[in-house]
């Protein structure tokens, strides 16, 4: 699996629908990698119109739809074509009783669930919640591979397995900082089943380039 995060950054806005239409011809190439796009969400019933690759939302908050001013409900982004849901990002935590509520709401109506988690002691915790995925992602290496060059793959590689150990039987993904084909081989080969980048792509001079370079790292 590979996850791309557009998060808000301006590309994601000022590149639409070029950008996810590129992204998902490269990403056509390998189909035997189940590529999956989280935009901002203000753009999502946009780019759900664009492209047809599968679409999950960044955050979810746990409750129905009514009156909530200024959330993100379960059942609003399912209709606008979400199939899962990242959860806890280090860029926006929950705490475990808003945690096992949004997982509850997104099981119920059928959202798949990825939940990050920044070390293996957290990944343990957050296992009882059963999610679908975990993803290890250090908070401090964050845009890394884009800022410095290196990844949790290469700064971290020797926690992946303790990592994928602590998920287990939970497949884990790792993140933070992946940038390049060296960074998926790593995680592969530590028992990952694949990973999540943002800015390595999203803020490219050529996001499909940095996008075909990862994927085809994956056994074809």
């Amino acid at each position: 699996m590979f996850f791309i995060n557009f998060k808000n950054y301006s590309q994601a806005f000022e590149g639409f629908p070029r950008i996810y239409k590129e992204l998902e011809e490269a990403a056509k190439r390998y189909p035997k990698v189940q590529t999956i796009f989280a935009p901002p969400p203000l753009l999502f019933a946009k780019v759900a119109e664009t492209v047809k690759i599968p679409l999950w939302a960044q955050h979810l908050d746990p409750m129905p739809l009514g009156p909530y001013n200024g959330f993100l409900p379960a059942k609003a982004t399912q209709k606008v074509g979400a199939s899962g849901t990242f959860l806890n990002h280090s860029e926006h935590p929950l705490k475990d009783q808003a945690l096992a509520e949004t997982v509850a709401i997104a099981r119920e109506i059928g959202l798949s669930v990825l939940i990050f988690a920044a070390t293996p002691e957290v990944i343990s915790k957050v296992r009882k919640f059963d999610p679908d995925y975990i993803a290890y992602e250090p908070p401090e290496l964050i845009g890394a591979g884009v800022t410095r060059g290196v990844s949790v793959a290469t700064a971290k590689t020797e926690i992946i397995p303790e990592a994928v150990e602590a998920a287990r039987p939970i497949p884990l993904l790792i993140g933070a900082g992946i940038f390049k084909r060296e960074d998926i081989e790593i995680a592969l080969r530590q028992g990952a089943v694949g990973g999540a980048a943002s800015s390595a792509i999203v803020t490219a001079p050529q996001p499909a380039a940095v996008l075909d370079e990862l994927l085809s790292a994956y056994p074809s």
